[in-house]
C-alpha cells in the first residue's frame, strides 16, 4: 500500500504485496512454537536448578507469562497474516472482475501545455 496524494490523499493496494506480507507473517508465526519450546525448556531447567530461591520462582513466573504472550502472538500473527492473504486475493479477484466487466483503463494522463503554450503564457501573463 502506498499514499497517492494525486488521488485525493487515498491509497493504492497491490494485491501481490498484501499476499506476500501475509505469507511472511504466517511463516513467522509458524516458527514461534518451536522457538517458544526451546525458550521454555531452557527457562524451566534454569528455574529447576534454583529450588527455593526467589530468583527461581521469579524465573518460573516469567516463563509462564512468556508462554502466554508468545502463544497469543503466534495465534494473532497467523490469523492476521491469513487476513492479509485473503484481502490480497479479494482485491485481486475484484480487480480482475472489474477489468473483465469494463475492459482495461485506456485513459491517458493529459500531456499538459505544449512548449508554445507555456511561452505564450509567460509572454502574456509574465
Amino acid at each position: 500500500m502506498s499514499d497517492h496524494p494525486e488521488n485525493g490523499g487515498g491509497f493504492h493496494v497491490d494485491p501481490d504485496e498484501l499476499r506476500q506480507a501475509g505469507s511472511t507473517a504466517v511463516e513467522t508465526a509458524g516458527r514461534i512454537p518451536g522457538e517458544l519450546k526451546a525458550l521454555l525448556d531452557a527457562s524451566n531447567q534454569s528455574a529447576a536448578g534454583l529450588p527455593g530461591l526467589q530468583c527461581g520462582t521469579a524465573l518460573g513466573t516469567c516463563t509462564t507469562v512468556w508462554n502466554t504472550l508468545l502463544t497469543d502472538l503466534h495465534t494473532t500473527m497467523g490469523r492476521q497474516g491469513q487476513g492479509l492473504i485473503d484481502a490480497g486475493l479479494g482485491y485481486g479477484s475484484t480487480d480482475q472482475r472489474i477489468s473483465t466487466a469494463f475492459g482495461p483503463d485506456t485513459r491517458t494522463a493529459p500531456a499538459g501545455p505544449t512548449a508554445q503554450q507555456k511561452q505564450n503564457f509567460v509572454l502574456h501573463f509574465g
